[in-house]
């Protein structure tokens, strides 16, 4: 939802004013803030019928069913303030009549983005009652079960989190913007200008790039100091062939279970695990999360990602560019069109790409989580009886690592018995190895109280995730259609971005 927002200032910056409604700045501005009140006014009374109409399951049931209203909300205030921008005159009353331009415009469009942010804050304003009782409902389930709990954070404190959390993505790309202006602005006063372009497009770039150091630091990021799991960890990256800068603890007053990979190059790479999944998973289940995370670096997603985007990007425009070179009367019209089709990319395209790479990462760690280094299936190439040898170093590694390997400890993890005169047979490696992770990926979804079967815009459900991973652990036909269809989608991203790049320096030549 952020990217939606970013693209709907960004379009706005590009295309202009276009108002059907001219209205005095005072009334523009009663419009913009009384849409988003309205939205926030809907948000209270929804959470009012929802507390009227009796007792639920649990508060996390109740969480949740707002939850999904506030995703509605949140997503119609987008659309009201892009109405506002191009039909009521809110972008024309900050950047002509409040006189933000020149180096001053990213802060125009910051204060285009501030009717939303304050809904949301109210959005998250409402919730804090609903998460604090579901937090107070886990602390007693803690206390019985002997376990530390963290408390609920005050109000605004959760507030600022979500408010971090929700616009890291804005304002990098606001830095990069600015930084890009600055940087083109003063080539051009030193006398430069040939050069303004393509340097602007560098330091963008480089902002881009070197991001994941701001984040961990918007996010609130510590250093992880626990060992043995710290060490343990850094050998499953190692072996994985990933470098990145730092393992951190993603402190999010235990509100938030998750682990993420941050940055594509190694200076500004970090992996990320919250402070709710320390607390709450043990050492096998972390583990299982964080080789997810390698997964990711060792596919190298996030680049194949930014190729992604930019493939999107480079056909709308191509498509675009040609219709403005053979309609130029319509050259509004094509505007639009180069910022609708990017819209369709986001919401449409780059969700099948991500599930697909999600998939990928989860088929990587069932590998690494396999009981023993014997012969596995490969992610990515070779045969379907060979396998790939960052997995296998990653499982010796991890093996040899570990302090305790037994069949009871197996066993335990994965939820057996083990009678003490006959132990069962144990599991196919492969086989083990995927159930490992999919019991991890089940209770950090037991965890969020979100239900298993619901997809996320990046994430496949994890009903699906789960059923796929036995699937491939036990068929090795299923492997080789997996990998096929990961290595087409790849083909396709590369032959996207290639016809993209050729048909915008077509069109750019052919309109010129």
């Amino acid at each position: 939802m952020p990217l939606l927002l970013i693209l709907i200032v960004g379009s706005y910056s590009y295309l202009g004013d276009a108002s059907f409604f001219r209205l005095s700045p005072g009334a523009v501005l009663a419009v913009v803030l009384g849409m988003q009140a309205l939205l926030v006014l809907a948000a209270y009374r929804h959470r009012g019928r929802l507390l009227a109409a009796g007792p639920v399951d649990s508060a996390s049931e109740l969480l949740y069913q707002f939850g999904r209203k506030l995703r509605k909300l949140r997503s119609l205030s987008l659309v009201l303030l892009a109405l506002c921008l191009f039909n009521f005159g809110w972008g024309e009353l900050v950047h002509d009549r409040w006189h933000f331009q020149g180096l001053l415009a990213p802060l125009a469009e910051v204060i285009w983005m501030l009717p939303v942010v304050g809904a949301w804050i109210g959005f998250w304003l409402l919730e804090y009652p609903l998460e604090s009782l579901t937090a107070d409902q886990e602390a007693l389930a803690a206390a019985l079960e002997g376990r530390k709990f963290a408390p609920m954070p005050p109000r605004w404190a959760y507030v600022l989190m979500q408010l971090r959390h929700g616009m890291y993505l804005p304002l990098v790309l606001l830095l990069a913007l600015a930084l890009r202006r600055l940087t083109e602005t003063l080539l051009r006063h030193w006398g430069w200008g040939s050069l303004a372009y393509g340097a602007g497009l560098a330091v963008t770039l480089a902002v881009l790039l070197l991001a994941g150091r701001l984040v961990v630091w918007v996010w609130s990021t510590s250093k992880l100091t626990v060992e043995p799991l710290r060490s343990r960890l850094e050998t499953m990256a190692a072996a994985g062939g990933v470098r990145f800068t730092d393992i951190r603890v993603w402190h999010t007053y235990h509100r938030v279970v998750n682990a993420a990979i941050l940055g594509p190059v190694p200076m500004a790479r970090y992996f990320l695990i919250t402070d709710a999944l320390l607390a709450r998973l043990d050492d096998n289940q972390i583990q299982a999360v964080f080789a997810h995370e390698v997964g990711h670096g060792h596919h190298r997603h996030l680049w194949w990602y930014l190729a992604a985007f930019a493939a999107g990007g480079f056909a709308a425009a191509a498509v675009a560019s040609a219709g403005m070179s053979l309609w130029p009367r319509y050259d509004t019209f094509w505007q639009i069109t180069n910022y609708a089709l990017v819209a369709v990319f986001l919401i449409l395209v780059f969700p099948l790409i991500s599930r697909l790479c999600e998939h990928q990462a989860d088929w990587y760690a069932a590998q690494c989580m396999a009981a023993r280094p014997q012969p596995l299936v490969a992610v990515a190439g070779g045969g379907a009886t060979e396998v790939t040898s960052a997995v296998a170093a990653v499982v010796a590694a991890v093996d040899k690592s570990q302090e305790s390997n037994d069949l009871d400890d197996q066993a335990d993890y994965l939820g057996l018995e083990v009678a003490e005169a006959a132990p069962p047979p144990r599991l196919p490696p492969l086989v083990a190895g995927a159930e490992r992770f999919a019991q991890a990926l089940l209770a950090v979804v037991g965890l969020t109280h979100r239900p298993r079967d619901r997809k996320g815009w990046m994430h496949p459900s994890i009903s699906d995730r789960v059923a796929l991973l036995r699937r491939l652990a036990r068929d090795p036909k299923a492997v080789e259609a997996f990998n096929r269809r990961q290595r087409r989608l790849r083909q396709w991203i590369a032959a996207s971005l290639v016809v993209g790049v050729v048909l915008v320096v077509l069109a750019t030549i052919y309109g010129g």
